[in-house]
């Protein structure tokens, strides 16, 4: 199967229904920003990878918690560079 990726930030906000609709059909994957809709919650998605360092531990675990609601493993990623913090 194909996927393509999705880069959400770039959509209109009328255009971003669509992408997310592809996104749960499982036709799409999505690269999103800390901005992404924390509602959204799919069975599907097994792996996050996070790329910016969190503000806080709490902030972290709502960019991640709704992943894995069914109970099911799943992986989280998280690259840390010193310079990506600003304080």
């Amino acid at each position: 199967m194909y996927l393509s990726c999705k880069l959400l930030f770039k959509y209109e906000k009328k255009d971003r229904d669509g992408v997310r609709k592809q996104f749960m059909e499982n036709k799409v994957i999505i690269c999103a920003r800390i901005g992404f809709d924390m509602t959204i919650k799919n069975n599907h998605i097994r792996f996050i990878i996070h790329t910016c360092t969190p503000d806080n531990l709490k902030s972290y675990y709502q960019e991640s918690g709704l992943v894995g609601c069914d109970q099911n493993r799943i992986y989280c990623r998280f690259y840390h560079q010193v310079k990506s913090r600003s304080n």
